[in-house]
Formats: structure tokens, C-alpha cells, sequence
């Protein structure tokens, strides 16, 4: 005779409801529901979109209503050309930043709006107008600095404005995409430090003639 295991081989939950208690989900689904009705009611070019990315509805749960009022107003306005922060919808003043991921999963399932995801940038991508990009500078001689005419020796300067500069040729560059490497470097002979964040030395730095 077969002996009984003791191990169990099935587990039978009886309803959905069960499901979500057992998994702490409750409050998340229920969220998750009212967030789609509400889409539905709203915007509902867009479900086709999120039903992709239904993680980007879960992490921005109870925020849709100001989403779509930004995906919207682009629909009906596309590619503004302001900042971003002067957009006249009625969010809070970091909202379009802080919601760029779900704003623009809206925006690709509304091709009136003239979301372009080939371009590098969010502003680009939307067609917000973007901040000029500005490289720091740190001379690590004081020689060097009086004799590139530079009142202070650390400077922030739009690219354009570094673009226009006469450098003379006896001075080295060096080019930091950590900033707390660009603060820490020790004084040297004719040495200037560059930083633009990530995206200088990809990006930004070879729009210097006098680098090359």
C-alpha cells in the first residue's frame, strides 16, 4: 500500500479578494482600479499605452488626474516651446519633472502632440524649450587663470559662453563627470578642471573649439 505524504501539493485560494489579503495587494488593486476608471472616463486613447507599462500606473498611483491634465494640454498644444515649469496647467511646480516616465507614456499614444522619442532629452522629446547646458570650471593655477583673464578661479559658464573663449594653447584640460572628483583635485600647473555632469564629455565639451 501507497504510504500518505505529508507535504501538501496544491493551494486553493477561493476568490480574489482572498488573494489580495493574503498578498497585502488590497489597497494597491483597489488604487490601481480607480486610476483606470478614471483614465477610461478622461483620456482613454491611452490605455492601449499604459496596458504595455501597467507598472507606470501602479507607481504613480492617485496622480493620474494632473498627468493627464499635462498630456492633455500637450495633445491640444503640441510642442509648446516654453519651459517646462511655465506650462499653464494647474499642477504643482516640480510635478511635470517628477512625473516625466507616465507623462510621456501618455504622450506616445497621442501623435498629435508631437512627441518625438528620437531626441536625447525630456524638454526635446516634448517639445519644451530647454535650458542652455553650462559646464563648471575649476583653474587649478592661479597663473593659468589670471592669464586666461578670469576673475575668480571656479566660474560656471553657459557652452555657448565657454565656445567663445581665446584659450592659449600651454593650458591642459582636465575633464571630470564626477563632481565630487572635480572638487577634490589638487592644485596644478596650468590645469584647468572642466565638469558638466554625465553628459559633458559625450555631449557638451567637444562644442569647445579650443579643446580640440
Amino acid at each position: 500500500a501507497r504510504a500518505l505524504q505529508n507535504e501538501p501539493v496544491a493551494v486553493v485560494i477561493e476568490s480574489e479578494d482572498d488573494y489580495h489579503a493574503i498578498t497585502g495587494k488590497a489597497s494597491e488593486v483597489s488604487a490601481f482600479r480607480d486610476d483606470i476608471a478614471y483614465i477610461r472616463r478622461r483620456l482613454p486613447t491611452v490605455l492601449a499605452q499604459l496596458r504595455r507599462s501597467p507598472t507606470v500606473v501602479v507607481s504613480n498611483a492617485g496622480r493620474w488626474p494632473g498627468i493627464l491634465e499635462v498630456a492633455s494640454y500637450l495633445r491640444d498644444h503640441p510642442r509648446p516651446g516654453c519651459y517646462v515649469r511655465a506650462l499653464p496647467v494647474n499642477v504643482p511646480t516640480k510635478f511635470i519633472e517628477t512625473h516625466r516616465e507616465a507623462i510621456e507614456t501618455a504622450l506616445m499614444a497621442l501623435p498629435e502632440s508631437g512627441y518625438d522619442p528620437s531626441q536625447q532629452s525630456f524638454a526635446l522629446r516634448c517639445g519644451f524649450r530647454e535650458e542652455p547646458p553650462a559646464v563648471r570650471g575649476r583653474f587649478l593655477c592661479p597663473v593659468a587663470r589670471q592669464a586666461c583673464g578670469f576673475p575668480a578661479s571656479d566660474v560656471v559658464l553657459r557652452v555657448e559662453d565657454w565656445a567663445q573663449l581665446q584659450m592659449p594653447s600651454s593650458l591642459r584640460v582636465v575633464i571630470c563627470e564626477n563632481r565630487t572628483n572635480f572638487l577634490a583635485l589638487p592644485p596644478l600647473p596650468w590645469v584647468l578642471a572642466l565638469w558638466g555632469e554625465g553628459g559633458a564629455a559625450a555631449g557638451l565639451l567637444p562644442r569647445l573649439p579650443w579643446l580640440q
